[in-house]
């Protein structure tokens, strides 16, 4: 992890398709700051995908929801 005061939270809910193209986003323009997906239960394969393209993820077991997936982040 970086010596960052900003923690980017990214909540996924079945975004499989589309996570790594917002990390890759992420860590090409904001580099200076940690990011985290937080996987929302998701039923496709975002968790998968996160961990093949070596993406700091965190799986929530059930869908909490935007709000309660920030609060996990």
């Amino acid at each position: 992890m970086k010596q960052s005061e900003l923690l980017i939270i990214i909540p996924a809910y079945n975004e499989a398709e589309n996570i790594v193209g917002v990390v890759d986003n992420i860590r090409t323009h904001y580099s200076q700051y940690d990011y985290i997906v937080i996987n929302d239960g998701s039923s496709d394969a975002t968790r998968k995908v996160c961990h093949e393209a070596g993406i700091r993820y965190m799986d929530l077991p059930v869908n909490v929801g935007l709000t309660g997936a920030v609060r996990a982040g």
